[in-house]
């Protein structure tokens, strides 16, 4: 790919659904589209076209321009809670075809890349608990940003799970989130309608371990077999056309250990760690997000086609301590090492 198609390439990835919820947001608040979309190129007619796409570097504009102007402080979390499957084409057709709450939560963490992503999610699971947790990790360099950002994605995740459920009533038994209470916590559990602690040590939901078994009401074996094909394809559409993402998984794959950093491949690259994670942030992934994929495809790939032993494929992944391995399986995968040899070899 050459330097004119890598830069038309950059300034295209992302689609357009959370720009054009927050400028009809602000529209009902009296503010013109031109000064939410200030600073950008963007203009409503684009935003409104099926499969349009965007720069990171405009979403983060468009951001500051609501947060800057908006006359509701709780405009973010109730314009996450505004966006539903439908908004989210392949992806979110995939979600609502999901067997299990558990699997929709697993499929949206894996795939996560095929939407305009601005956080990092984990599903935690603690085996001496009943309680589950879905965790976000702010990915916007842009520290202005960052109760915005975790606030949009709070209302974001309600209304998915909501939709995967096909159940407006559900609520989470409780959020927590990193910040210090703004003026406008109260509203937070109006609109989030759940308990919310805040100054915690994580951003996250928490929610009865026993929902993540729950069958889905639209499983389709069929139908997700083939969604699943559709977005794989387009996530190897993506990581096969972007040079710098095939350059960071093969500096990966030629120094995977337990020690690799972000420090370590960005000097094999000739960049700072910062521009690293400054550049994968603009591709919607992150270092640490693009070292666990590898790990975990390389790691179902030993365990499905090989005999060597749990200890030997946690090495190679590069792991030093095989406990450590065996979580992160479980947390990428939803089963342990053995369960998934057992059903796949």
């Amino acid at each position: 790919m050459n330097a004119q198609m890598a830069e038309q390439y950059d300034q295209q990835v992302k689609p357009a659904y959370k720009v054009d919820f927050l400028v009809r947001a602000m529209m009902d608040q009296g503010i013109t589209p031109d000064l939410v979309l200030a600073g950008t190129e963007l203009n409503t007619e684009m935003l409104r076209k099926t499969g349009s796409r965007i720069a990171t570097s405009d979403l983060v504009r468009v951001f500051h321009n609501v947060h800057k102007h908006s006359t509701d402080p709780a405009i973010a979390l109730r314009v996450g809670k505004q966006i539903n499957s439908n908004c989210y084409g392949l992806y979110g057709h995939a979600l609502l075809s999901s067997p299990t709450t558990r699997d929709a939560l697993i499929f949206s963490i894996n795939y996560h890349g095929l939407v305009a992503r601005t956080v990092r999610m984990e599903l935690v699971e603690e085996a001496n608990s009943n309680e589950a947790y879905l965790r976000f990790y702010n990915l916007l360099q842009e520290p202005g940003l960052f109760r915005f950002n975790i606030e949009f994605q709070l209302g974001v995740v309600l209304a998915l799970f909501r939709d995967i459920l096909q159940n407006q009533n559900i609520a989470f038994k409780a959020a927590r989130v990193s910040y210090d209470a703004p003026a406008h916590a109260a509203l937070y559990t109006e609109i989030l309608e759940c308990p919310v602690a805040f100054s915690q040590p994580v951003n996250e939901y928490v929610f009865e371990k026993s929902r993540l078994d729950q069958p889905l009401p639209h499983f389709n074996p069929l139908g997700l077999k083939i969604l699943l094909k559709a977005c794989d394809e387009e996530l190897n559409e993506f990581c096969n056309c972007d040079e710098l993402i095939l350059a960071v998984r093969k500096t990966i794959m030629e120094n995977l250990g337990p020690r690799l950093s972000a420090e370590e491949v960005a000097k094999c690259l000739n960049m700072t760690s910062r521009t690293l994670r400054r550049k994968l942030s603009e591709r919607g992934t992150s270092f640490s997000e693009t070292l666990s994929e590898i790990r975990s495809n390389l790691a179902k790939k030993y365990l499905s086609n090989t005999a060597m032993t749990i200890d030997d494929i946690a090495e190679r992944v590069g792991y030093s301590d095989t406990a450590n391995f065996r979580n992160a399986f479980k947390r990428w995968i939803g089963h342990t090492p053995g369960n998934y040899r057992k059903h796949h070899q």
